[in-house]
């Protein structure tokens, strides 16, 4: 799958690589750089924008358009470097640096032969998520646990991996599951061989979220702590990413850009909930005694 995808906010558009932002790809729009604002930006993820508008040769000064199209290949609203609104002359250019970003499509148009890039619109809003009375996290696009055939499997997990009242929350606690999707891992929990493990969360390779248990309910999922290691399964909250190890290299999957992506989700969601810092997120064989590499590169720290 190509490494590149768009992520707007309504004032910024980012350039992200694999899930993540890097520095100097990330733009500033002034409002007026986009036409249909209000409508756009109020619905959902579902976008592209369409690269056939983007010339071979790209000059400084020249007028460009980035056409936003939704599922059905509509066109939904413009990004330029021009007033796309008329609200004045047409012809100013709102911001040169516009070419920079064209440049960098352009190159991706080209070694790709691709058409469009999907856009990414309100990532990571989380205004309007909350905690329900039974500890599961509504507004933010979770889903709950099913079977194979799409039965609610969510008070049958709970019986198997949630253990007790947990107590003060202080830390995350990052894994990757040694599955080959969420589904099997889901299934493995429902089973008295797991002994009891499970954690919080946990994302499937095409980004999909689903909270397997209560947040106010402990999961087994610390296991043997390393030396000087005081973090429990009692404070802290375990978010599982499918991955598969490979027992002949000794490497994990790298996550997916959806899982990139979800993670920062819950992540921010949860960061606010429990008041805690990136310095609370911790990968799972930093802190216990666990096959190397289960929690490596799956959240970058300091990236926005």
């Amino acid at each position: 799958k190509p490494p590149l995808s768009l992520r707007f906010n309504g004032k910024v558009l980012e350039i992200l690589e694999w899930g993540e932002v890097k520095r100097d790809k990330s733009f500033k729009l002034n409002p007026l750089n986009l036409s249909n604002p209000k409508a756009f930006i109020a619905e959902s993820k579902d976008y592209q924008i369409k690269l056939d508008t983007i010339p071979m040769i790209i000059r400084p000064r020249d007028s460009y358009m980035l056409n936003i199209t939704d599922t059905h290949n509509s066109n939904q609203a413009t990004i330029t470097n021009t007033n796309a609104q008329n609200i004045i002359n047409p012809e100013i250019f709102i911001d040169d640096d516009f070419c920079k970003l064209i440049h960098i499509l352009q190159q991706y148009k080209n070694q790709y032969k691709a058409s469009e890039v999907k856009l990414e619109v309100g990532y990571e809003n989380i205004s309007n998520y909350y905690v329900d009375s039974e500890g599961y996290i509504q507004g933010a696009g979770f889903k709950l646990p099913t079977d194979s055939k799409g039965n609610d499997v969510k008070i049958n997990l709970a019986n198997f991996i949630e253990h007790g009242e947990i107590g003060k929350i202080r830390a995350i606690i990052l894994h990757r599951t040694m599955s080959k999707s969420a589904q099997s891992s889901i299934d493995w929990w429902q089973n008295h061989k797991a002994k009891g493990a499970g954690t919080h969360f946990m994302i499937d390779k095409d980004g999909t979220i689903y909270q397997c248990a209560t947040l106010y309910k402990t999961t087994w999922h610390v296991g043997a702590r390393k030396k000087g290691i005081t973090i429990t399964n009692n404070t802290s909250i375990g978010i599982e990413v499918v991955a598969w190890y490979d027992d002949k290299t000794h490497k994990w999957d790298e996550a997916t850009r959806e899982q990139k992506i979800a993670l920062r989700k819950i992540i921010k969601i949860l960061l606010k909930h429990y008041n805690l810092t990136e310095n609370d997120i911790y990968e799972h064989d930093k802190i216990a005694n666990k096959t190397a590499g289960e929690g490596a590169n799956l959240y970058i720290k300091g990236e926005k």
